[in-house]
C-alpha cells in the first residue's frame, strides 16, 4: 500500500468574514506511511483542518497538498482520501453491504452501479474489520461499536491512500477501541498513511509515530510522538497541569496528585 504524504503550509480559515479565527498560520508534515494524530482541546480547529484536507472547505490563506497536489480534483483523485466522522446518521435501512458500497461511489461513472469487483472490495473491508458474516444486517440494529467498524469498512472500501479519522475512539467501550487500534496497526504496518484527531494524549502514546499539537487554531509543535508529547508539552496545549509517568514500562499520561498528595509513579520529564 502506498500511503499519501501530506504538506500543509501558512493555513489562515475562518468560517466566514465575520467569523472566528479557526486556524492561524499553521503548517503542517505529513509523511507518507505514518500515524500521525492532531492533539488538541475541544475547539482546537482539528476537524476544521480535516475538511480542509478534504477538500470540504477552502482556506482563506495558505496551501495544502498531497502528494504536492490539492484536495479539490477530478473523482479518482478524491478517492485517495477517506474520512471517518465522528458521528455518521445513516438516513436509510442499508444493509451492511450496502453501506460500505457507498466507499466505491469515487470510482463509478455517474449513475453507474457497482459491480461484482467492487462488491468484492466492499466484503474484503467489512472482514477487514471483524463483520464478516454481517453483510445483510441493517445499519441502524448495529451496535455502537460496530457502527464506527462498519464506517472504517465503508471508508477502506474507497481503497484511500490517506485515511482521516475524527476522534475515532469517542463513545467506545474498550474492547472496541482495541479492536479500532489493532485495524489501525494493520493499515499503518501496510503503509497508508492515517491523520487522526484526539483529545486524549493516551491515545497518542498508543498509536501515533508523529504528533501535531494544536491550541487555539496554532501549531504548538510537530514531530517524533515521544520526542512531542512532554509534559510541558502537554501543559500548553491543554492549558492545566498534567504528568508524564512511566507504568510497565509505557509512558503514560495522568492528572497530576491532589494537593499534598504525593506521587507514587515516577514522573517522566
Amino acid at each position: 500500500m502506498n500511503g499519501a504524504r501530506v504538506e500543509v503550509e501558512g493555513l489562515e480559515f475562518a468560517y466566514g468574514p465575520d467569523g472566528p479565527q479557526v486556524l492561524r498560520e499553521l503548517s503542517l508534515e505529513v509523511p507518507a506511511g505514518s500515524t500521525t494524530a492532531l492533539l488538541g482541546r475541544n475547539g482546537a480547529g482539528k476537524t476544521t483542518l480535516l475538511y480542509l484536507l478534504l477538500g470540504w472547505r477552502r482556506a482563506q490563506r495558505g496551501r495544502i497538498a498531497i502528494d504536492g497536489r490539492e484536495p479539490a480534483g477530478e473523482g479518482r483523485r478524491r478517492a485517495a482520501t477517506a474520512l471517518v466522522p465522528q458521528d455518521e446518521h445513516v438516513p436509510f435501512d442499508f444493509s451492511l453491504l450496502e453501506y460500505v458500497l457507498l466507499g466505491r461511489a469515487p470510482h463509478l461513472a455517474v449513475l453507474r452501479a457497482p459491480g461484482a469487483a467492487d462488491v468484492e472490495v466492499a466484503r474484503r473491508a467489512i472482514a477487514e474489520v471483524g463483520l464478516a458474516g454481517l453483510e445483510a444486517r441493517p445499519v441502524p440494529v448495529l451496535s455502537g461499536g460496530q457502527r464506527q467498524l462498519a464506517t472504517i469498512a465503508r471508508a477502506l472500501a474507497q481503497e484511500p491512500r490517506l485515511l482521516l479519522l475524527d476522534e475515532p475512539f469517542s463513545h467506545l467501550d474498550l474492547g472496541n477501541a482495541a479492536r479500532i487500534a489493532g485495524i489501525l496497526r494493520r493499515l499503518a504496518a501496510a503503509g497508508l498513511t492515517i491523520l487522526f484527531t484526539t483529545h486524549d494524549p493516551n491515545a497518542v502514546l498508543e498509536l501515533a509515530d508523529r504528533v501535531a499539537l494544536l491550541s487555539d487554531g496554532r501549531l504548538l509543535g510537530q514531530g517524533p510522538t515521544r520526542e512531542v508529547l512532554t509534559a510541558a508539552n502537554l501543559r500548553a496545549t491543554y492549558g492545566v497541569a498534567v504528568d508524564l509517568v512511566e507504568i510497565a514500562g509505557r509512558p503514560v499520561v495522568l492528572p497530576p496528585p491532589a494537593p499534598g498528595e504525593a506521587p507514587s509513579i515516577p514522573k517522566i520529564r
